[in-house]
């Protein structure tokens, strides 16, 4: 292929920038925002292995916290849980410098990355086209990294964070997650990161009053803060994918509804996706097929979480609360979790109920 225009400048439009110019591609990037990296939109937690799967072991540094469990926090009860497990099942990635980096990287390689360029993509005698303005580009692809906002068929939730920054460090190896009757259809978290000195809160919701639900969460954390900052976007927790509306147009990341419904993160499998759509073009597959076996087969794992998610967070607090003491309290379970995969989220829902069963067994 000639030209690849890429129209989105998050991560999986920057991961694809990286590593298709390093395989000798032209490479051209349009981002509506000026600076690379901002505003943020997400925590950032991820597989432990992530920077691997990526090519990137050096980019381990950007690791901010290893999570080895959590503590659920079940309201209007107040009933606590805690799981722990031995070994490092989650990390915590520094997102603005990732993306910065792979900038860098793809920079380096002869890619183009136009800042402050806001691109639609559009249809021109059933070819997908870049508009920047008066500008047209006609290019061999064009693959949309554009976010939730360009794909209306996406389930989105409100979703805001805030830095808070300890006056003493807390301990920093697990996630606080929050059910509360203040957080409709979804939850809030608690994240610690660089040795506990600082967490990211945050929240998605349905309700519009996502700032409320987000004081609930802050006012739930005892030990002494002070709040550094706010960012926040849409949260994916389900949907249907974009399908590709013109021959030489391939959506990626949010766009394409490459997120887990469970969690709403989308790092992992945007990577993944791009990864597959590389290992395509590096062997002249222009029907994608590598990536799109790979899609058919993850969506039907999405839409399994996503029923799960929708039956588990319209149950009543009550019936919610005592399931989960009981599942806690089986002593499968920490089994179960240490086994499965961060990122295969219906593979460890499906064990665990298999494992209910006595034919089951672990």
């Amino acid at each position: 292929m000639e030209k690849i225009f890429i129209v989105g400048g998050g991560p999986a439009g920057l991961l694809l920038a990286s590593k298709l110019s390093e395989r000798g591609f032209k490479v051209t990037l349009f981002e509506e925002h000026k600076m690379i990296g901002y505003p943020e939109h997400c925590t950032g937690i991820v597989r432990t292995n992530f920077f691997e799967l990526l090519g990137y072991k050096k980019l381990n540094s950007l690791i901010l916290a290893k999570y080895m469990g959590g503590q659920i926090i079940e309201e209007p009860c107040n009933k606590k849980f805690e799981l722990f497990i031995s070994q490092v099942k989650a990390v915590m990635i520094d997102r603005p410098n990732y993306e910065k980096t792979l900038t860098e990287i793809a920079l380096s390689n002869g890619a183009q990355i136009l800042l402050g360029k806001r691109a639609q993509i559009i249809n021109h005698d059933g070819k997908a086209v870049v508009k920047t303005g008066i500008e047209r580009f006609n290019g061999d692809l064009v693959i949309g990294a554009r976010g939730p906002r360009a794909n209306p068929n996406l389930k989105v939730l409100h979703g805001v964070q805030a830095k808070i920054k300890f006056e003493r460090p807390i301990e920093e190896n697990h996630v606080t997650v929050v059910f509360s009757h203040k957080i409709p259809k979804f939850f809030g978290w608690i994240a610690p990161y660089e040795q506990g000195n600082y967490a990211k809160v945050g929240v998605a919701t349905l309700s519009s009053s996502v700032r409320q639900s987000l004081l609930h969460i802050l006012s739930l954390i005892k030990d002494k803060y002070s709040i550094q900052g706010y960012f926040g976007g849409p949260v994916v927790v389900g949907g249907i994918g974009k399908n590709a509306l013109y021959a030489n147009y391939l959506p990626v990341g949010d766009e394409a509804g490459h997120v887990k419904p469970l969690t709403g993160g989308g790092l992992d499998l945007a990577a993944v996706a791009a990864l597959k759509i590389v290992e395509d073009l590096k062997s002249d597959n222009d029907n994608f097929v590598c990536y799109k076996t790979w899609w058919r087969s993850v969506k039907r794992s999405l839409l399994f979480s996503e029923i799960v998610g929708n039956i588990f967070f319209g149950l009543p607090f009550q019936l919610r609360t005592a399931w989960i003491n009981k599942l806690i309290e089986k002593p499968y379970v920490k089994k179960v979790l240490e086994m499965g995969d961060f990122d295969d989220h219906s593979k460890v829902l499906l064990t665990l109920f298999l494992s209910q069963f006595k034919f089951f067994e672990l």
